[in-house]
């Protein structure tokens, strides 16, 4: 994933707007994973929405697996979408609430062709072995969190962003969760991971990106 020179403000007409990012411009190979950090209100998540082409860019470049996508129709998309996933705090994971955990992950692998083992051990990794026949409306917020990541885990992307997937956990599940996806990395995948974790960020990156004013600057 790469984005170029991108720039959103919000509010009136274009001189009157309030400027959210100036230029913000990185990229994530594949098997690497950024870090990228900043407190409340900088906003990391309106730039994840626009890497995730959630929201379009006021201007710049978003490309993914090297393909400039920035103005594409979301029809145009869908194949790529498989490919580029993310898990968002604010959507929460966003899980069918009468599906259990098993049959989601099933369904996940059958769609991409994956193994249910690999599928299974990262239910493992991440404490939910237990839970695999409850539906997700029977999930507590943390359990639904982990339970997102893992779905999106098994569907093996080629790159994911995940915004504070830390977020509502205990801190056993933190450093499961930071593990399962330093794993994913390693086995190939991108990853975008945005957090307030310093401490994670440390943990598991490979790079480190603030946040501040706008602008992206390496730690």
């Amino acid at each position: 994933l790469g984005a170029e020179e991108l720039h959103v403000g919000f509010g009136g007409p274009e001189g009157d707007r309030v400027q959210v990012l100036r230029g913000a411009s990185l990229s994530v190979d594949a098997g690497e994973l950024v870090a990228l950090e900043a407190p409340s209100g900088e906003g990391k998540t309106v730039l994840a929405t626009l890497l995730l082409l959630l929201r379009r860019p006021d201007s710049g470049v978003v490309r993914w697996s090297g393909l400039d996508v920035t103005r594409r129709s979301p029809r145009a998309l869908q194949s790529l979408r498989a490919q580029h996933q993310g898990l968002l705090q604010h959507t929460g994971a966003n899980l069918p609430p009468y599906m259990t955990l098993r049959a989601l992950l099933v369904e996940t692998v059958e769609r991409v062709g994956g193994a249910l083992g690999d599928a299974m051990t990262i239910a493992e990794v991440l404490g939910l072995g237990p839970l695999l026949d409850r539906s997700s409306r029977h999930l507590s917020g943390g359990e639904q969190r982990r339970a997102g990541l893992a779905r999106v885990l098994a569907a093996r992307p080629a790159f994911v962003l995940l915004d504070e997937p830390d977020a509502g956990l205990d801190p056993t599940s933190v450093l499961a969760a930071i593990d399962a996806v330093r794993s994913a990395v390693d086995g190939g995948m991108g990853c975008l991971l945005v957090t307030h974790n310093r401490s994670a960020a440390r943990r598991v990156a490979d790079r480190r990106l603030a946040l501040r004013q706008g602008v992206l600057h390496a730690v």
